[in-house]
């Protein structure tokens, strides 16, 4: 079969070849299995049985396997429960006879990525083929930029390599994948706002809104009206309806910033909010579902205020902890490069000069 145009574009794009091992009886079935892969841009190796199927499989890296359930010796499911067991990151396409299509949807439960009938025609085949790559390609982009992730200098806007800011970038990478409230803690300048948005834009929601709000800024007769919105005539000076900042954050994620300054009674709708997942507009008796995720920050230590009975405590996900930088001095050798890397040819000062010192305090 000629390779066309986009399939030799296609395997040239990609980086490095995936490997496939193609198992079946059928000389005709391997060879058009292998022609369709090399296509595709694939290295293919060949087996008619199980037993060479293993054997190929325990000398060189296998990213998919093609086998036929009928194939001799073990048999096909037989090979599919060995390989997810011993080589999990293995994709498996089970070929099947016309009219037994229960066997391949069993396969399929028993981890096989697809799966494709006989006889069938080189176009299914190929893009069912190229389905199955592409996520492959995926899966392994992903790995890398974990990987990147974990070893760069920083996270987001986050910069630092000390082994408290390692364990930073852990914690926002595994809290982003979820949705429960999270509140951040440190003292001011320690980058609050950028954990947050870290923890944003590297997760699920990052695509939609994040709503940053300053608690104690906003007047405190105000706030109730700012977060759960308001209808008409709730108040003099309401000649309109106005959608809460709970509300209008949609799916995203709205970030109270100084939480501790919040007042006390509005706390408990706070709490009731976040448990509820749904808010009461000022001068409403009805009640609105939020899908919104609340990120908090506050430089007061609430576990003292509990206590004095000054705060309830709404949070019991998760917490997170900045210290100041005065205390993770490490990170001062990762932070001064990206000072100095666009700005040297403007500054005053030769940023070559410019040396962080571990004996002088750095609080922010």
């Amino acid at each position: 079969m000629p390779v066309t145009g986009a399939d030799s574009a296609q395997a040239a794009d990609r980086p490095t070849a995936i490997s496939i091992l193609i198992v079946d009886d059928e000389d005709a079935t391997r060879k058009l299995c292998r022609d369709v892969a090399a296509e595709s841009g694939l290295r293919a190796r060949t087996a008619s049985t199980t037993e060479q199927a293993s054997e190929i499989l325990e000398k060189y890296p296998v990213d998919i396997l093609i086998t036929d359930l009928k194939v001799p010796e073990l048999g096909g499911f037989e090979l599919l429960k060995r390989v997810r067991e011993t080589y999990p990151q293995t994709a498996v396409i089970v070929l099947t006879q016309y009219g037994t299509i229960e066997s391949a949807v069993e396969a399929t439960r028993n981890g096989a990525a697809d799966y494709v009938t006989k006889p069938f025609h080189v176009s299914e085949l190929r893009t069912k083929l190229d389905c199955v790559v592409r996520s492959l390609e995926i899966d392994q982009e992903n790995r890398i930029l974990r990987e990147q992730l974990r070893t760069r200098p920083g996270f987001g806007g986050l910069i630092g390599v000390s082994p408290k800011m390692q364990r930073v970038y852990r914690l926002i990478e595994k809290v982003s994948q979820h949705n429960y409230p999270v509140l951040i803690l440190g003292e001011s300048g320690t980058g609050k706002e950028l954990v947050a948005r870290s923890v944003h834009f590297s997760g699920t929601r990052r695509k939609e809104p994040f709503v940053p709000v300053d608690c104690s800024s906003l007047v405190p007769t105000l706030i109730e009206s700012e977060l759960f919105g308001y209808v008409k005539g709730a108040f003099t000076g309401a000649m309109y309806a106005k959608t809460g900042l709970m509300q209008s954050a949609g799916s995203g994620t709205l970030f109270l910033n100084e939480i501790g300054d919040l007042p006390f009674d509005l706390q408990a709708k706070l709490l009731r909010a976040l448990q509820e997942r749904e808010v009461k507009p000022v001068g409403s008796n009805d009640r609105i579902s939020i899908a919104t995720r609340i990120i908090a920050a506050t430089n007061r230590d609430l576990d003292v205020a509990v206590r004095q009975g000054q705060f309830r405590r709404i949070f019991s996900s998760v917490s997170m902890s900045c210290k100041s930088r005065c205390r993770r001095c490490g990170s001062a050798k990762a932070i001064f490069p990206s000072w100095s890397a666009p700005s040297s040819r403007n500054s005053a000062i030769p940023m070559a000069r410019c040396k962080p010192s571990r004996r002088t305090p750095w609080p922010a």
